[in-house]
């Protein structure tokens, strides 16, 4: 229309244009699995394969052996059968479009451009992969059979739940799993001069390809409703647990230790037929320990509360109002800004993590083996950590350990209006049973005077390079190369005395009786590792206590291989397996 021409009357009308669109065919952006076919493959032990894809809605996996015969049909997943053994495995991919969803301009040509585009069969290009190594049979795992076959199912099942004629199949109780699987960069020694890790130890037995599928058939085997790992590397998480376990009903996820050279840290995951799943990745939480210790008091504590900012003001009401209660946190406060490098270690260089997740149990099944749902609580808490490492920071892990319950216990009564849900602890504390952190923990309180606890406080010092080293509490090493000259000790404060309050409730842990050890390598053997629990009272109404535990190896069984890890236990620590029972207290 002529712009200067408004009042001119016109005519429009639809004209029909003939368009020919062409659709792009599904495509395969990329194809992973677990060390890029060249993993070991076992029988039993799943493989998953996950595909990236563009222009289209699915992906057909077909499983061959010997590349002629199928064996399964349209699957990311498979799982190996003895009968496969010897043979070589392969897949065939092939991104497809089921259906072609039509943009409608509107109603009057909706039809005529249906009939125009041209969609084709919506098949995309196929190819091909082989995995390097042919089927073998599982190797032999002492821990998992014969020693622990009452807690057994078979793995990739989810029809059974706890096999094993001794194992209680109720949601009575709570299937929890805490496992150190040895991260790939600690298998090595990272000095080519040096010795190896674990010498006695040949290197095909440490290998990631080898371990890791052994380590998730142990997994699968007991069917827990909650996995708390650590030591797990990002990509052993990224190709491996996160794809397999969750293929066979698991939700999880993973959190890196906050240090530039690691590339592991800690995976929780729960099991989908127990718990609801969480739709928002914000629910699943990590905290830095080092951002969970109290902020340093202020320089001139004569200050009013005119002569201090307003932020300072702010600040210092809400940490007093979070710790209500903690008065070991202001003492921790106080000593540590007279412990200048002990500050700063254990609130700017360590990086370890604590995992926080809120878990919703699914509503359990009206028949009659079943404990009355309303005393079950309606969820739950986990939390899972692995503690610094250093045989002679005691005095560091009780700190860590302090900090993270009174996180704990802050996140739990938050959730949903203070309900205080119990809670599930797990990890490698790296504390042994006569430790400090293991005493606070089951008695509450560490003395100024426990000697394990405060002995190198004036004398450990923490160096950058040691980020690139490991050794676990207790272990044998030559203290000159991990410490320096003492400190003088004459401005030093004496430590305080580290307490659980009143209202942190009480814990049990999940073997009744705390196993002889869980860490057994060469010039070390010592329990480091711990499933612990909430007790109900009457503050608490919902809790746990133990109900059985799986056993563990004798030193004897574990000598006949040197030490751990081995070629049929594929970490230096054990997995811990227990069932825990819900209780209830009625305090109305």
């Amino acid at each position: 229309q002529d712009e200067g021409n408004l009042n001119t009357t016109t005519t429009s009308s639809l004209f029909d244009i003939p368009l020919q669109v062409e659709h792009c065919n599904p495509t395969l952006l990329s194809v992973k699995t677990f060390e890029n076919f060249e993993s070991r493959i076992f029988v039993g032990v799943p493989v998953v394969v996950e595909v990236d894809i563009v222009y289209a809605n699915h992906v057909i996996i077909d499983w061959y052996v010997n590349k002629t015969t199928k064996v399964c049909s349209d699957s990311h997943m498979y799982i190996p059968t003895s009968q496969d053994i010897g043979k070589q495995l392969s897949i065939w991919i092939k991104p497809v479009t089921i259906e072609t969803p039509i943009t409608i301009l509107s109603t009057c040509i909706e039809k005529q451009m249906r009939s125009s585009i041209h969609e084709g069969d919506g098949e995309g290009f196929e190819e091909a992969y082989e995995f390097r190594h042919v089927v073998e049979p599982l190797p032999s795992m002492p821990v998992v059979s014969p020693l622990r076959q009452g807690w057994i199912t078979t793995p990739g099942c989810q029809t059974t739940k706890k096999g094993g004629d001794d194992i209680d199949t109720t949601p009575s109780s709570l299937r929890v799993v805490s496992y150190n699987v040895l991260a790939d960069q600690n298998a090595y020694s990272r000095d080519e001069s040096s010795d190896s890790v674990y010498p006695y130890c040949p290197n095909n037995f440490l290998d990631r390809a080898r371990r890791m599928p052994m380590i998730v058939y142990e997994l699968l085997a007991y069917q827990p409703d909650i996995i708390c790992l650590q030591e797990v590397d990002t990509i052993s998480f990224d190709t491996l647990l996160r794809p397999v376990l969750c293929a066979n009903g698991y939700q999880g996820y993973y959190s890196v230790k906050q240090v530039d050279s690691s590339n592991e840290g800690c995976a929780t995951f729960w099991s989908l037929e127990c718990f609801e799943r969480i739709q928002d990745e914000k629910e699943m939480n990590d905290f830095p320990i080092r951002d969970l210790f109290p902020p340093l008091p202020p320089v001139d504590e004569g200050k009013s509360g005119a002569d201090m900012s307003s932020c300072d003001n702010k600040n210092q009401k809400a940490n007093q109002e979070e710790n209500t209660g903690w008065q070991s946190l202001h003492e921790l406060s106080h000593f540590l800004s007279k412990h200048p490098h002990l500050q700063e270690t254990v609130q700017k260089t360590l990086g370890h993590v604590l995992q926080l997740v809120t878990l919703t149990l699914k509503k359990a099944p009206n028949h009659g083996n079943t404990i009355d749902a309303s005393q079950r609580p309606p969820k739950l808490v986990v939390a899972n950590t692995h503690l610094f490492f250093h045989n002679w920071a005691g005095h560091i892990r009780v700190m860590q350990l302090l900090v993270s319950c009174h996180k704990l216990d802050l996140y739990r009564r938050t959730q949903d209006g203070g309900k205080k849900y119990p809670f599930v602890f797990c990890g490698d504390f790296n504390s042994a049973v006569v430790s400090g952190g293991v005493r606070l923990l089951l008695q509450r309180s560490v003395p100024p005077t426990h000697g394990r606890t405060w002995k190198h406080l004036h004398s450990f010092q923490w160096r950058k390079e040691e980020q690139e080293e490991k050794q676990d509490d207790g272990a044998a090493s030559s203290p000159s190369s991990n410490m320096t000259v003492p400190i003088s000790n004459d401005k030093l404060q004496s430590p305080p005395t580290l307490a659980l309050p009143d209202t942190f409730p009480t814990l049990c842990s999940g073997y009744r009786d705390l196993p002889p050890f869980t860490h057994y390598i060469q010039g070390f053997v010592g329990t480091l590792d711990y499933i612990l629990a909430s007790e109900s009272s009457s503050e608490e109404p919902f809790g746990f206590r133990p109900k059985r535990w799986a056993p563990m190896p004798s030193a004897r069984q574990v000598k006949q291989y040197v030490a751990l890890p081995n070629e049929g236990m594929p970490s230096d620590h054990l997995c811990l397996v227990c069932d825990l029972e819900y209780t209830f207290s009625n305090n109305k």
